[in-house]
């Protein structure tokens, strides 16, 4: 205490020029202070808004590549996809054709790029039974429906493949299961030939024309078939 009234008592000693000079300086010394304070403070300003910007850009940059990954993804899975559209198609024409190997072949290749594609499987299958192969394709088209059970053209295909062996208490129970997902004019048609097998015309009957309306083209195949045949 004793030392601070001591330079209060020096500094009213001072001559008024040398206190003006004392008060400037201290002014400066303010003003470089606050100005350092101020610049201090905007240098952490935009270091904040450049690191808020820098996360930003990270990102947006991010979600772009992550965009773009899914877009190739997704342009890679479509072209697959059109590639098995276009196999499977060719193939289902060949088994219709009754080039059943040629199906097979079909299959096999889509099988070789997605081999979990039940169509695949299951026209395998059905294929392999009309070249004797029944078992190998029995095991094909039940692998079609443990990847999907209710493929209405599985079923029908297994309903086919017992029916060919004429199992056909078996081959109604798989052709009603197939009826039950889609109409299928064809899978009528087979229904209404085994239950004339079993005595049921009536029943028979009805299922005919179910077929024909949903598949005009098996008018004919009925008139020519000697067990629909009035």
């Amino acid at each position: 205490m004793n030392k601070f009234l001591a330079n209060i008592n020096i500094f009213k000693k001072l001559n008024t020029k040398t206190k003006y000079i004392i008060y400037s300086l201290i002014i400066i010394l303010a003003i470089v202070f606050l100005f350092y304070v101020a610049e201090d403070n905007k240098k952490k300003q935009e270091e904040i808004k450049t690191k808020y910007e820098t996360q930003i850009k990270t990102k947006e940059e991010k979600n772009q590549a992550i965009e773009d990954e899914n877009k190739k993804i997704a342009e890679e899975e479509k072209e697959k996809q059109d590639k098995i559209d276009d196999l499977y198609s060719y193939g289902l024409n060949q088994y219709e054709n009754e080039n059943f190997y040629g199906a097979i072949e079909k299959a096999d290749e889509i099988l070789a790029i997605d081999d979990k594609n039940y169509e695949a499987y299951s026209l395998k299958g059905i294929s392999q039974c009309y070249t004797q192969k029944y078992n190998d394709g029995m095991v094909n088209i039940d692998k079609a429906l443990e990847i999907k059970e209710d493929y209405g053209f599985g079923l029908f295909n297994k309903g086919l493949a017992y029916d060919l062996v004429g199992k056909y208490e078996d081959a109604l129970v798989y052709f009603n299961k197939s009826a039950e997902q889609e109409d299928y004019g064809y899978c009528y048609y087979k229904i209404a030939e085994i239950l004339k097998r079993q005595g049921k015309d009536e029943e028979a009957l009805e299922k005919l024309n179910r077929a024909i309306d949903l598949d005009p083209s098996l008018d004919d195949k009925a008139k020519n078939n000697i067990l629909l045949k009035e």
